[in-house]
């Protein structure tokens, strides 16, 4: 029998990232790695995912709010010894989810990255 899948959520703040004087979000983060197999996020830039992934034997998945590797990312994190990704394909929030764009009443871009399929 295969153990339950782990999921979890987080919001890098990418406003207190790196370490502000009074604040340092990176070792909650990191705590929150050894208690789950995915971990959805937002407002995480390329280097607070580098430091995640990094070492932790968790790769990521998803493109930032601009559709590239700059700017915000909404990524899902995920334990490589326990899951594959066998596909990706983000989309954004809005009436054209296949281009970066501003939805409805949204005042800036919000995307989606499909998280991995395929568990081992």
């Amino acid at each position: 029998m295969t153990a339950a899948l782990r999921v979890g959520t987080y919001n890098l703040w990418v406003a207190h990232w790196p370490a502000t004087r009074t604040y340092d979000r990176a070792p909650l983060v990191r705590a929150a790695l050894d208690h789950v197999d995915v971990l959805g996020t937002q407002e995480g830039t390329t280097a607070h995912l580098a430091a995640l992934t990094d070492g932790t034997g968790f790769a990521a998945v998803g493109r930032s709010r601009d559709g590239g590797t700059t700017g915000e990312h909404s990524a899902v994190l995920y334990r490589t010894a326990r899951l594959a990704v066998l596909a990706t394909g983000d989309f954004w929030l809005s009436p054209t989810p296949e281009v970066p764009s501003t939805g409805w009443d949204a005042r800036g871009t919000a995307g989606c990255a499909p998280g991995p399929g395929s568990g081992t």
